[in-house]
């Protein structure tokens, strides 16, 4: 399973043609322009997004423009001011912040800070204890830090939150084998 970036593009376009002031819709847009390497296109959504930012004034709004800023930075391997848009986002209040907290963390484990790493996700937790995607990361910093007993059950707890989900998606395959060699 691949993600199709060129797909999610073109679909956050059409959205975009009908609602262009759709923050998530420019959020996903420029999170694609970075996995397709094209910063200067995220750069731009980013720009767009700050503009909105100011017209709407909504708080939540902020949550992804420093997300998206600070992912914009750690693919440019600016990383302390990433984390510090990472932070931006983590501390404002919002509906998702259980996100933007684990994408601190995964932040802080992309630049080699695995107990900060793992300080964020223990934080993610205790805003939902069930958030798959951190019992699976906390599974790969435990691993790093030579945690087999923590990692396992944290891929084991993942494994049980996904129970359901497609078998071929890539995380529940790399959970798997986890596993299976831990």
């Amino acid at each position: 399973f691949e993600p199709d970036y060129k797909k999610a593009i073109q679909e956050c376009q059409q959205v975009l043609d009908i609602f262009p002031e759709m923050v998530e819709a420019h959020w996903i847009l420029g999170l694609s322009w970075i996995k397709k390497e094209m910063l200067d296109q995220a750069e731009s959504e980013i720009s767009t997004i700050q503009g909105l930012i100011e017209k709407n004034k909504t708080e939540e709004s902020k949550t992804y423009y420093y997300h998206l800023s600070g992912e914009l930075l750690l693919k440019r391997g600016l990383h302390q001011q990433a984390l510090e848009n990472f932070n931006k986002a983590a501390n404002i209040k919002s509906l998702g912040r259980a996100f933007f907290v684990n994408a601190l963390g995964e932040a802080y484990f992309k630049i080699g800070s695995l107990d900060k790493a793992i300080e964020k996700s223990e934080e993610v937790l205790k805003i939902n204890p069930n958030y798959a995607q951190t019992h699976y990361f906390l599974g790969q910093v435990y691993q790093k830090k030579g945690k087999k007993r923590k990692a396992r059950e944290h891929f084991q707890k993942f494994m049980e939150i996904w129970k359901d989900a497609d078998e071929n998606l890539p995380q529940f395959i790399e959970a798997k084998k986890q596993l299976e060699e831990l």
